[in-house]
């Protein structure tokens, strides 16, 4: 499987960025996001210092190709503008990437 990671920065205001995602980012996603999973990862702490980043979004497709062939669409055009509108800390790091899982 692969994944569109999305780093939220510290938002200038915590509580409203909260808000913006829960009662509008999630819903978007719902409607957009057909066929993919959503998981979402509300960061504590870091093991050094301050957290740079306050979410974690992760987007489950089955290929990188199908990730990127959604944001050329119109409705993956509008969720990534609504998650950079959002993003008041500065704009999200986004990435692609694919899981290799070992149990251990």
């Amino acid at each position: 499987m692969s994944k569109l990671v999305v780093l939220y920065p510290q938002p200038i205001d915590a509580e409203q960025f909260d808000k913006a995602y829960a009662a509008e980012h999630i819903p978007l996603c719902r409607e957009k996001l057909k066929g993919m999973k959503l998981v979402v990862t509300h960061i504590k702490a870091a093991a050094a210092g301050e957290s740079p980043y306050y979410l974690m979004a992760e987007v489950w497709a089955p290929s990188i190709e199908a990730l990127q062939g959604f944001l050329g669409t119109p409705d993956g055009q509008a969720v990534a503008g609504h998650a950079f509108g959002i993003s008041t800390g500065g704009p999200p790091t986004v990435l692609f990437t694919e899981e290799d899982v070992h149990q251990l």
